[in-house]
């Protein structure tokens, strides 16, 4: 086995323009922090607020926090500079707008010692920013992450996971994508090794504050649409991804009814056009919460809301492709 210095987790934060979260994240680390077999890195990408500052003033009151300033941005760029200065046996990964539970690293050391996994998902928890939408969006992601694939790429996520280093050197994550690379690198990672000790680490949680508003949400739901469409043309064949299609297709679906509709009723009548759109959507929307969410227990208002969300990040993708292509034919 490879021997690294006296660490055996290396916790690595990246952030972004976090000044108003960083401070809470960091002191509930501290607060757990054992500087004998654990290091702190922070990668920075660039920020233009305050959370450099932040940070340096943490840095200067504990000579064991290490801080990376990049001079560019990226999910997966900030992660494998992380992962490249780190010293650790294993590479605990944590955003940088989320707190950790008490003891919850010691919940990490205890796999780690072990040596039993390759990969330990810790969970998160949203709480929200006492505005409407954060609170919509916390009710919301706990029916969204619902096991719909039953793989752990589906469970994966680097807010909060525990990742063997070896692991992470020999698969970087691909800082092409701009979103949804964790669950890129879990299937690439899982195709190429075979079997990976992956273990859920239930009780290891992140609080993690739901911060956005509606437009940066939307920003982030269509990086999402582009990611996962690329994720889904490399991997269709080999790995269960076909979640974005089937939202294409059943759209196309929809499309082709109305158009066969109209051609037969004419389109003079509008209201009947109307109402049998309003079918065909509704019917829609009602086959997606049967295909998605077959447990029964989630709330409907809130389920109905899911089914509509898909339906934007669809559109949302569609309506920047044809933007992208026609930029293109205009070059």
């Amino acid at each position: 086995m490879q021997k690294y210095n006296e660490f055996l987790l290396s916790i690595i934060i990246i952030v972004k323009n976090e000044e108003q979260r960083i401070r809470h994240c960091l002191e509930s680390i501290l607060l757990q922090f054992n500087e004998k077999c654990m290091e702190l890195i922070l990668v920075d990408g660039n920020s233009t607020d305050k959370t450099v500052d932040i940070i340096k003033e943490l840095v200067h009151k504990n000579n064991h926090i290490q801080l990376i300033e990049c001079k560019e941005s990226g999910y997966s760029y900030q992660r494998n500079i992380g992962m490249n200065n780190a010293q650790g046996r294993f590479i605990l990964y944590i955003s940088g707008d989320t707190m950790v539970s008490k003891g919850m690293l010691s919940k990490y050391m205890k796999y780690i010692k072990e040596d039993t996994c390759d990969i330990i998902q810790g969970t998160i928890l949203n709480i929200d920013n006492n505005r409407r939408f954060g609170k919509l969006m916390k009710a919301i992601y706990p029916i969204f992450y619902k096991d719909v694939t039953k793989n752990a790429a589906q469970e994966f996520s680097t807010v909060n996971v525990c990742i063997r280093r070896e692991l992470l050197q020999k698969y970087p994550f691909d800082e092409k994508l701009n979103s949804m690379e964790d669950k890129e690198w879990m299937v690439r990672t899982g195709l190429k090794e075979g079997i990976i000790r992956f273990n859920r680490c239930y009780k290891a949680c992140v609080y993690h504050l739901v911060h956005e508003n509606m437009k940066e949400y939307c920003k982030k739901i269509y990086k999402e649409s582009v990611a996962l469409e690329i994720i889904d043309k490399k991997y269709r064949d080999k790995y269960n991804t076909n979640f974005f299609n089937w939202i294409k297709y059943s759209n196309v679906i929809v499309f082709l009814c109305f158009i066969m509709l109209g051609l037969l009723i004419g389109f003079k009548d509008v209201y009947l056009l109307f109402l049998i759109v309003a079918i065909l959507l509704f019917s829609k929307q009602v086959y997606i919460l049967l295909y998605y969410f077959d447990e029964k227990d989630y709330n409907i208002i809130f389920g109905i809301i899911i089914s509509v969300y898909l339906d934007v990040v669809f559109y949302g993708y569609v309506v920047g492709k044809i933007k992208r292509k026609y930029l293109e034919r205009k070059k």
